[in-house]
């Protein structure tokens, strides 16, 4: 049976799953941040380990390697 609150009529039934929703929603956006902040810090990581393998490679080429192959053994 619904519960009343006295003298207001309102069903606190309604109320609780009103409060019930918006603590969800509320918890779920705050997942959502910090999943989405979690994969900015990843993605920058990346993108720095991913620039700091280009200037090694860069700095360890050696552009006369290779130019005097034998192909004849």
């Amino acid at each position: 049976m619904p519960r009343l609150v006295r003298g207001m009529g309102i069903n606190m039934d309604i109320i609780s799953s009103i409060s019930t929703v918006a603590a969800n929603y509320s918890i779920q956006k705050v997942a959502t941040a910090i999943g989405t902040a979690i994969f900015s810090k990843v993605l920058d990581q990346a993108e720095t380990g991913g620039a700091d393998m280009i200037k090694l490679l860069e700095q360890s080429a050696n552009p006369d390697l290779g130019a005097n192959f034998d192909a004849i053994a």
